[in-house]
């Protein structure tokens, strides 16, 4: 004959309190990564600017006139120089648009480095130096000899 406990099925208390703890301590761990999104938009954010600085070294090739990305803690955008400065009034279009070529930078994301990139129609960025983008904790430059972003 069997014991009294021999039909009993389920989980004891032990075992659900066990369970109830280790999701817990996921959930403490697991959660603030998956709700954090600065991450994602710092790295969509600095895509963004490359191809900005990569579609405003072709524009000044293109066409054969200097083009400006200027670099503010709130936006950057693309411009064209007028004379020996940049012209904010000249906005470069956004490809496919007549919209000025313009992002805002995310909030929580943190823009540094150089205030502005100038590229003449060569393609080179003048003064004839790298220039560093920093975005985060990443860096992009801008190779002074052939204008190239990396």
């Amino acid at each position: 004959m069997a014991g009294p406990r021999a039909h009993a099925r389920g989980f004891t208390m032990v075992e659900l309190v066990m369970v109830l703890v280790v999701m817990g301590v996921l959930a403490a761990v697991a959660l603030p990564r998956l709700t954090d999104r600065r991450a994602l938009q710092e790295r969509g954010f600095l895509d963004q600017v490359r191809s900005l600085l990569q579609h405003s070294r072709k524009i000044a090739t293109v066409q054969r006139r200097d083009v400006c990305v200027l670099l503010t803690p709130a936006a950057v955008s693309a411009v064209y120089a007028a004379g020996a400065a940049c012209n904010p009034a000249a906005p470069l279009p956004t490809p496919g648009s007549t919209d000025p070529f313009a992002i805002a930078v995310p909030s929580g994301v943190v823009l540094g480095g150089v205030a502005q990139v100038r590229f003449s129609l060569t393609g080179q960025p003048v003064p004839n130096v790298d220039h560093v983008v920093t975005i985060g904790g990443n860096t992009y430059r801008v190779s002074r000899e052939t204008g190239i972003v990396y």
